[in-house]
């Protein structure tokens, strides 16, 4: 089950999202039962879908001798998704880029048509939106910084994060009526691979800081050269505090 639903998520673009101490150690949660209230109590409740979701019927299952994990199946609902948690504090996440499952025809053309586009060789059909990516980049910071306070971390903590399938996928706003792109920034390459260690610490204090630096760093890998915190910084104000 694990293999097959992976491989329909990387059929998609597809986020990667590995968060582990930066020393290794094999049993840093003493049981599968603490990594499970590890989850559940330290979830990231935002928005209408937790991070990282249980789903309602499948729960939380022993996914190996040492691992729980949960999955959802659900394209209609634009969620793809398999994450486990090993007792050494290894959390490991794949889900879709909700884009690739919620974006229409019609969208697509409103899309290039915001842009004066309408050749698919200049503009392909494969879209980034910029306010959830940096809604899913706080949602994953946020997760981290809960869980480094839960456990026995080391001194360091490593986030990595990968975007797959990126290649020709273009930053959008789904809202365009309230906010415009001056012309159309498309990523060159894929996939997009971002390795960031931080201090355990600083992590918990700055995770809403540092979350927002690596999605402007995402940000301009599409090419948006000029892409700037500062825009951004009232839009993850209002998103922690359900304002949005």
């Amino acid at each position: 089950m694990k293999e097959e639903l992976l491989e329909k998520i990387r059929k998609h673009g597809y986020w990667r999202v590995v968060i582990r101490p930066g020393e290794y150690k094999k049993t840093r949660i003493n049981s599968l039962e603490e990594c499970e209230k590890l989850i559940k109590d330290n979830q990231v409740r935002l928005r209408g879908w937790d991070y990282p979701h249980v789903d309602s019927q499948e729960g939380i299952f022993r996914s190996s001798t040492s691992s729980v994990a949960s999955f959802s199946n659900w394209p209609e609902g634009g969620k793809i998704e398999y994450w486990e948690l090993d007792q050494s504090a290894q959390f490991t996440h794949y889900f879709c880029i909700r884009e690739d499952l919620e974006i229409k025809n019609e969208k697509i053309m409103e899309i290039k048509r915001e842009f004066r586009l309408s050749d698919p060789v200049r503009l392909g059909d494969r879209f980034f939106e910029i306010i959830n990516g940096l809604y899913s980049f706080t949602e994953i910071y946020l997760f981290a910084s809960r869980i480094a306070e839960k456990v026995e971390y080391s001194d360091e903590i490593e986030i990595s994060i990968t975007l797959g399938n990126t290649s020709g996928r273009t930053l959008f706003f789904w809202n365009m009526f309230m906010r415009h792109l001056s012309m159309a920034y498309t990523c060159k390459f894929e996939p997009i691979e971002m390795t960031k260690q931080y201090k355990t610490d600083d992590l918990i204090s700055q995770y809403k800081e540092f979350s927002l630096d690596v999605a402007i760093e995402t940000f301009k890998y599409f090419n948006w050269k000029d892409a700037n915190a500062g825009v951004f910084i009232e839009d993850q104000k209002k998103f922690i505090e359900k304002r949005f």
